[in-house]
């Protein structure tokens, strides 16, 4: 009976909340044969408590014990190791079918009255319909608000994060990148990459790091002011097993074709201003290619036309939310990017993106995508070429 239940109400909880706890049916082998009890004396209670109260708290004393234990199993499980399993959000195709196919399997086995191998079969079901990996290059610019965030999945299955945060949006971690995460079915961070610790670029990452969900390693800057928010992150990563990297100019992470370089700053480029000091970093593979470059401004955009490191690009993360102070039309023209993504909110403060910025990243011929329009944006590859979705409804 505890694993039907399982069978039928599973896929639907991991097709709501992109996880499911893997304890629950050993759970119910301790809750189902005692729930009975507690609803009869429950009842039991409610009809005397008509007469006497006095008689029906009496009832009620085992209700209250039967509810501790139930209270008491749950969150010893909780504490398990693999007490939760990340399964992505499953598409409601595949969930229809499995729906379909589980009736024609007990249909059957009614007809031949035999149960023999239905467990097996079930396993096999639900394993299928909760598998949901994130397959081939995927990078999503996702809709933070006043802020940046974006997830990089490479062919060879490395997941990558740049920064994290907003200024606008409250609990950005918590309701918006940790259920992206989730519901892609991407169970932990390989390499979260910090430009700079403004608050629009960490506060979300701060939060996931105390979800404790596992984030293998933080990346900073070798040149990163050790400002109190530096130390901050450093105290997190720290309590909750994230070991910290620094990447130097000419540093690259490479996974198979692909690879993640640093090209700023470097060892000569000094500045005491945060943005200025941002990590950039450009990816390449055999198809695609694109920089990430933070909150620099247009004196550092120089500095990378200069020192010849502005080479043309797929794709182009707009500097400093589209900045006027930012994206200079000597930058753009150096990278000729495809496509051009601006994270910002809506009626920001700042102006964000600026007009002067989004005619130099026209000029460059380069589509430009907004958050404050698109909502989440997507790019993927389809026949060698990059493939642009949008996920704000009617936009």
């Amino acid at each position: 009976m505890s694993f039907a239940i399982q069978l039928a109400t599973v896929p639907l909880t991991a097709y709501f909340f992109y996880e499911v706890p893997v304890w629950s049916m050993l759970i119910n082998f301790f809750v189902l044969p005692i729930i009975g009890v507690l609803l009869f004396l429950g009842l039991l209670g409610g009809f005397v408590g008509l007469l006497s109260v006095r008689a029906a708290g009496i009832l009620f004393v085992p209700c209250h014990w039967i509810l501790v234990f139930y209270e008491k199993v749950c969150r010893l499980s909780v504490s398990l190791p693999g007490a939760v399993w990340i399964t992505g959000q499953p598409d409601w195709q595949k969930l229809l079918l499995f729906y379909l196919i589980l009736g024609a399997v007990l249909f059957a086995m009614k007809k031949m009255k035999q149960r023999r191998g239905f467990v097996f079969i079930g396993c096999f079901m639900l394993l299928a319909v909760l598998h949901n990996p994130v397959k081939g290059f995927e990078l999503d610019v996702l809709d933070v608000g006043q802020g940046d965030g974006m997830y990089l999945h490479t062919k060879e299955g490395t997941n990558f994060f740049f920064d994290g945060g907003s200024t606008d949006v409250s609990k950005v971690g918590t309701y918006r990148m940790l259920p992206f995460l989730k519901a892609k079915g991407v169970k932990k961070i390989d390499y979260w990459i910090v430009s700079h610790t403004d608050a629009d670029h960490i506060s979300g990452l701060k939060e996931i790091l105390q979800a404790e969900y596992e984030i293998d390693h933080i990346v900073f800057s070798k040149y990163v002011l050790n400002d109190e928010a530096y130390q901050e992150l450093l105290a997190l990563a720290q309590t909750y097993g994230t070991e910290i990297l620094k990447m130097d100019c000419g540093d690259i992470f490479t996974d198979g074709e692909a690879g993640l370089r640093c090209i700023f700053p470097d060892q000569t480029y000094k500045s005491d201003d945060k943005n200025a000091l941002s990590l950039v970093l450009r990816y390449e593979d055999q198809e695609f290619s694109g920089i990430f470059t933070g909150d620099i401004s247009s004196t550092e955009e120089q500095y990378l036309v200069e020192h010849k490191k502005a080479g043309s690009v797929t794709f182009y993360k707009a500097a400093h939310h589209g900045s006027r102070y930012s994206n200079s039309r000597d930058f753009l023209m150096a990278l000729s990017p495809e496509i051009t993504t601006i994270s910002c909110g809506e009626n920001n403060r700042y102006g964000h993106p600026g007009e002067e910025a989004l005619c130099n990243i026209k000029e460059s011929g380069s589509a430009v995508y907004e958050t404050m329009e698109c909502g989440r944006i997507r790019i993927h590859m389809e026949n060698g070429k990059p493939v642009v979705e949008k996920f704000l409804e009617g936009r």
